[in-house]
């Protein structure tokens, strides 16, 4: 996955599941750029069971509700984000901690997990 080059867009790792597939899509945005906000400048923000609306180049909306927050270091094992179970997931990637000059980066990484709507009230109302 590219990192986005501006404060407003964001990143799809295209190597994984596409978005509203089984799996989980990954996307990565900027929380600062240059000295201003960028497109998850407010991802720490969201909490369990916030819903996340995603709206497509059609119009369409797909609601997905935020299951899990995760803090990591730039160095640990993060290959869980790609989700294998059978499920659609959208999990959300922006830089956190604090900006360390010598190597340009971010000292953590945020990571927002997230299902689709309608999965999780499936698995509610089987319960």
């Amino acid at each position: 996955m590219s990192v986005p080059d501006s404060s407003v867009d964001v990143g799809w790792f295209s190597l994984g599941t596409g978005f509203g597939e089984i799996g989980s899509a990954v996307v990565g945005g900027h929380n600062r750029w240059d000295g201003v906000a960028g497109a998850f400048y407010r991802l720490e923000e969201l909490d369990i069971g916030d819903f996340i609306f995603v709206v497509d180049a059609q119009g369409a909306s797909t609601t997905f509700v935020v299951r899990e927050t995760r803090m990591y270091d730039p160095t640990d094992d993060a290959t869980d984000i790609f989700t294998s179970d059978e499920g659609i997931h959208l999990n959300l990637i922006t830089c956190s901690g604090e900006w360390d000059p010598s190597t340009r980066s971010y000292t953590k990484r945020f990571v927002v997990f997230s299902d689709l709507l309608s999965s999780v009230l499936s698995r509610e109302t089987n319960l």
